[in-house]
C-alpha cells in the first residue's frame, strides 16, 4: 500500500472539503451582510417619511397652542374683536393626522430580518424609536384629537358653518367657513368650550415637544444607519 500516495490523496480532500466550508461561510456571511445593508436601507427610506409627516403636522399643533392660549389670555376682556376670536376658534376644532410609518419595521420582524443587524445597541435604537417614540406621539395625538372632538360637539352656541349646520366628525382641516355667530360675552362664560380649549392647547403643545424630540432622535438614527450603509 502507497501510503504517501494515500496521504497526499486525504490532504487535498481534506483542504478541499475545508475550502468548500470556508466559502460556504463566506457566502453565508456575503449574504447575511447583504440582507443586513438592504433591512437598513428600507428601515432609513421609512424613517425618512416619518419625520416628513412628523414635520408637516407639527405646525397644526403649534396653532393651536397658540390659539388657546390666546383665547385664554384675552378671557378677561370685554372688548375682543369678533374676527379674532372667528380667527382663533377656526384653528382649533379640527383633528391632526398622523401615523407612525411602520411596515418596514414590522415586515422585517415576522421574517426575522432585524435580527441581521449585527450592531446590538443600533438594533435596540431602532426597536426603541419604534415601539417607544412613535407610540409616544401616537398616544398624544389621539387625546388632542379626543379633545378636539369635545370641542367641536360644544361649540354650536358659539359658532356655525356657512356650509353645514350640524355637528359632524371634526374637519382634517381648518375649517374655512366658521363663523362666530354668538357672542364673546357668552362664549367666555360657557366654562365646558373654555375647558375644552385649554385641554386642546395644552395636550397640542405636548404633542409638539414630543415630536420635536422625535424628529432629533429620527435625525440621529438615520445618520447612524446611513453611516453602515456607506461601509458597506
Amino acid at each position: 500500500m502507497n501510503w504517501k500516495r494515500l496521504t497526499a490523496e486525504f490532504i487535498v480532500i481534506f483542504l478541499g472539503v475545508t475550502a468548500s466550508f470556508v466559502a460556504e461561510d463566506w457566502r453565508e456571511v456575503r449574504d447575511d451582510r447583504r440582507a443586513e445593508l438592504s433591512a437598513l436601507e428600507q428601515i432609513h427610506d421609512e424613517l425618512v417619511a416619518d419625520s416628513i409627516d412628523l414635520a408637516n403636522v407639527r405646525p397644526g399643533l403649534r396653532r393651536h397652542r397658540r390659539s388657546a392660549a390666546w383665547i385664554r389670555s384675552v378671557e378677561s376682556r370685554l372688548d375682543v374683536p369678533r374676527d379674532s376670536v372667528a380667527a382663533a376658534l377656526r384653528t382649533l376644532a379640527y383633528h391632526v393626522q398622523y401615523q407612525p410609518r411602520r411596515a418596514t419595521l414590522q415586515s422585517l420582524q415576522a421574517t426575522g430580518g432585524l435580527g441581521l443587524v449585527s450592531d446590538d445597541m443600533l438594533r435596540r435604537d431602532i426597536l426603541r424609536y419604534y415601539e417607544e417614540e412613535q407610540a409616544k406621539v401616537f398616544h398624544f395625538r389621539a387625546e388632542h384629537n379626543e379633545l378636539a372632538t369635545r370641542l367641536y360637539e360644544t361649540w354650536w352656541l358659539h359658532v356655525r358653518h356657512r356650509s353645514r349646520q350640524d355637528p359632524e366628525t371634526p374637519l382634517t382641516d381648518p375649517p374655512p367657513t366658521v363663523e362666530f355667530v354668538g357672542s364673546w360675552r357668552d362664549l367666555r362664560a360657557d366654562a365646558r368650550i373654555l375647558n375644552w380649549i385649554a385641554g386642546v392647547g395644552t395636550i397640542a403643545g405636548i404633542t409638539s415637544d414630543y415630536i420635536d424630540d422625535q424628529i432629533e432622535l429620527n435625525v440621529a438614527l438615520r445618520q447612524r444607519i446611513r453611516a453602515v450603509l456607506e461601509e458597506g
